[in-house]
């Protein structure tokens, strides 16, 4: 494939190497630059002068092939050329391909959270300080430009520590103005006035807060849950450890303590000025003092490396015999017929034995002068009438049973939905990945290179519905994985949502257990559809 910008042409790769929420990533040119395809095309005049400035800033930016990272202005992924329509329409943007110190063994990019993450194994202080302080760098400089980012978050930062700490932000080729209309917004790194609709997208001041964030868990290593209570309260971060030094506590606490408020929150500028007091000596160099406390305030030296996720379960070998002939007709149509025809022809009885009962004792007077016939008339009103009443609990007990032990489902025999099935027998530590398209099927590897992007965390046994439908059995499955997603630790859950994967309600059996399977997922990320897996 090959891409023409207005000022040259790309030989790209037919298929691409990664998907956002709204384009499509290329290798081009050998894997030394990316071709980045919007899904929509750019038609907003405001939007295609904004994409031709930042267009300018990252040729000057990157003029001669400078190393991406190298500098606090290089520390951003500039688009340096624009792929656009005869009228006018941007269709996409070509970037510098990340250099290799960003990526990690396996080709994905060290996003902030394996600098945030403890299961991460993050890397000492010394190189945290230093790359939330480039952060810090990068967003003054945004600010001297008075440029809005607008979804400062871990998947839009990468890090590296080889050869020098260095940052480099994404996703620069949707920045805007200071005061934006619209945006996008991750989870867990949301300006709280956005979530309380004061304002209608992230703006200068929202980068300030998600910066403030990134810190504060950059150093201490702190899931940091700020979010919105249920009760409509914010929470103050409470995890500053004592001995903070003063002038970087007073900043998170103004920053982050009142949510709401933007006259105290912390500019970039300030976060460098008090990151240099705090860690730096007057010459620059590091303050190994300062450094090895935050490493035990942070309990560095208590984190393992991050475990190899498990290998997959051997499917599961169900020892009971198939179901037979028999009971494979028991479900046909036919059967069906002769059950509900068995059905009405028992309740046709107990009325005709119900008739009868009013009936006899006018008959017994007629023969009240022959006593044969009179006891013989009464033993058979005393064996009709125990019939009936044991007919009656009969049909009681077993429509009662049914309900209770079937569902409706079964007790009226309706043809249970079987549904399309998907991934079955999936263990913990195990990752389901959706290819991106207009109809998506599970993949199911067993090693995951990200520590929790599609990682089943539980198999929880779900409550068996008293009607067994799928709405039913989603909403069980659901609540099951909300448990158990809610008895995770705050860093394993930090950005994350749950996705949950239900049983198949096909030949649904109340009494075997039935398991959900819960997986981790970014809000953001590759499109989940509610699934089935088997039962």
């Amino acid at each position: 494939m090959r891409l023409v910008g207005r000022f040259g042409g790309y030989d790209c790769e037919d298929a691409p190497f990664a998907r956002g929420g709204t384009a499509s990533l290329y290798l081009a040119e050998g894997a030394t630059l990316v071709g980045k395809c919007y899904d929509q095309p750019i038609v907003d005049e405001s939007r295609i002068r904004m994409s031709g400035e930042l267009c300018a800033l990252g040729r000057n930016t990157l003029r001669g092939g400078v190393p991406v990272g190298s500098t606090v202005a290089t520390s951003l992924c500039w688009p340096i050329d624009l792929i656009d329509r005869p009228d006018g329409a941007i269709t996409g943007v070509i970037l510098p391909a990340l250099p290799g110190g960003f990526l990690r063994d396996k080709g994905t990019p060290r996003s902030l959270d394996f600098l945030l993450m403890r299961r991460a194994a993050p890397p000492p202080a010394e190189i945290r300080v230093r790359v939330v302080r480039r952060l810090a760098e990068v967003f003054a400089w945004l600010d001297e430009l008075r440029l809005v980012h607008g979804d400062l978050s871990p998947k839009n930062v990468v890090w590296t520590a080889d050869p020098e700490p260095a940052v480099c932000v994404i996703d620069v080729d949707g920045m805007s103005p200071r005061a934006p209309s619209t945006g996008v917004a991750t989870p867990g790194w949301m300006d709280p006035r956005l979530v309380e609709g004061q304002i209608p997208a992230h703006d200068h001041f929202s980068d300030r807060y998600a910066l403030a964030l990134a810190i504060y868990r950059g150093l201490f290593l702190t899931p940091g849950n700020l979010d919105r209570r249920t009760d409509g309260t914010w929470p103050k971060p409470t995890a500053i450890p004592e001995g903070t030094p003063a002038g970087l506590r007073a900043l998170l606490l103004a920053t982050l303590g009142n949510p709401l408020s933007t006259e105290d929150r912390a500019s970039p500028e300030d976060w460098v000025l008090a990151l240099d007091s705090a860690f730096y000596r007057g010459d620059g160099t590091p303050d190994r003092h300062a450094l090895d406390w935050l490493d035990e305030a942070a309990g560095y030296d208590e984190i393992p490396p991050t475990p190899a996720p498990p290998a997959p379960a051997p499917p599961l070998i169900r020892t009971d015999p198939p179901p037979s002939s028999a009971a494979r007709i028991a479900r046909s149509p036919a059967a069906i017929a002769v059950k509900w025809l068995a059905r009405v022809v028992f309740g046709l009885l107990l009325l005709a034995v119900s008739f009868v009962l009013r009936v006899v004792p006018s008959l017994r007077r007629r023969f009240d002068a022959v006593p044969w016939i009179t006891r013989e008339m009464r033993y058979a009103t005393e064996g009709l009438t125990m019939v009936f009443f044991v007919g009656i609990g009969i049909l009681f007990a077993y429509g009662l049973g049914s309900a209770i032990v079937s569902g409706i489902y079964d007790f009226f025999e309706f043809d249970l939905p079987a549904g399309p099935k998907s991934t079955a027998n999936l263990a913990v530590g195990d990752c389901v990945f959706y290819h991106p398209g207009p109809s998506t099927a599970p993949v199911v590897v067993g090693d995951c290179d990200d520590p929790h992007w599609g990682q089943v965390f539980a198999l929880p046994v779900i409550v068996n519905p008293p009607v067994v439908t799928e709405p039913t059995v989603s909403q069980a499955s659901q609540e099951a994985c909300a448990t158990a997603f809610t008895a995770l630790p705050g860093e394993t859950r930090q950005g994350m949502i749950h996705f949950t994967f239900y049983p198949n309600i096909a030949n649904w059996d109340p009494v075997l257990p039935h398991r959900a399977s819960c997986l981790l997922a970014r809000p953001d990320g590759i499109p989940w559809t509610d699934s089935r897996v088997d039962s």
